[in-house]
């Protein structure tokens, strides 16, 4: 897009804002966020507004998104399972979070669905980590991760599209700003 997608504004706030809220409201026990290329122009405003998140750098963040992954699972330690959240999925809230954490049975990896399409956020075990880590970033995806471990995937069906959108194009996010626009309207 040729801008991160982090800041781009919605509404008053941009989407990392945004998103950072709902997982700093939700059940999750701490929030780690990745950056890489914009990492100047993001990380100075997760430190003055959520001085309690924990930032990783991906120096490979030039490879495919499974070296953000990566970065992400190679710092946590004392937790059994990472849950996996994407900036361009703009509409996850806490309610979708905590359904899924509530899923979430020892070693499973959990992916939400609407209507049995297959979205994001995704609970990943830390069983898996050494495996994550060992992989090449550049050759494998998490698609990669969940067929090869196909029987401890365990589908939740929640309420809501917007595990599904995605905003990825300039023409996304200006739908993302419909979205918005309707929710607002909703809400009030």
């Amino acid at each position: 897009m040729g801008f991160p997608k982090a800041l781009l504004k919605l509404n008053s706030e941009t989407v990392i804002e945004m998103l950072l809220n709902e997982y700093k409201n939700s059940n999750l026990s701490g929030t780690i966020v990745v950056l890489g290329a914009y990492r100047n122009k993001i990380e100075p405003l997760i430190k003055k507004k959520f001085p309690g998140i924990k930032i990783a750098v991906n120096r490979d963040y030039k490879k495919e998104m499974f070296s953000s992954i990566q970065t992400a699972i190679s710092v946590i330690n004392e937790d059994d399972a990472v849950l996996i959240g994407l900036v361009d999925h703009p509409f996850i809230t806490k309610k979708i979070i905590n359904q899924l954490i509530y899923e979430y049975k020892d070693g499973s990896i959990v992916i939400p669905a609407y209507k049995g399409r297959k979205g994001h956020p995704i609970i990943i075990p830390l069983s898996l980590k050494d495996e994550i880590l060992s992989m090449k970033a550049e050759d494998h995806s998490l698609r990669d991760v969940i067929s090869k471990h196909r029987d401890i995937v365990k589908i939740v069906e929640v309420d809501t599209d917007s595990i599904l959108f995605d905003m990825d194009t300039p023409e996304k996010f200006e739908e993302a700003k419909e979205i918005w626009k309707k929710l607002r309207q909703k809400m009030q």
